[in-house]
């Protein structure tokens, strides 16, 4: 992800699986954060479903988990 910091505060980000490559078993999507910041207090987030998304919102210093489909 881009430093929340950079992205500002209020800026929404949408991670989409459009190949449907996903999967919980072998090819997981891994989201990490950068530097010391989080994702709802977690260093990374995984899409695990194919076709799967997540949307993530920044309050300028850390990630939020907005919805995931």
């Amino acid at each position: 992800l881009p430093a929340a910091a950079t992205a500002g505060a209020g800026r929404l980000l949408i991670i989409k699986d459009i190949g449907g490559y996903a999967s919980a078993s072998t090819k997981a999507i891994n989201i990490a954060t950068n530097g010391s910041e989080k994702i709802d207090g977690a260093d990374s987030l995984q899409i695990l479903v194919s076709s799967g998304s997540v949307s993530l919102f920044s309050d300028g210093s850390n990630w939020y988990v907005n919805g995931v489909s």
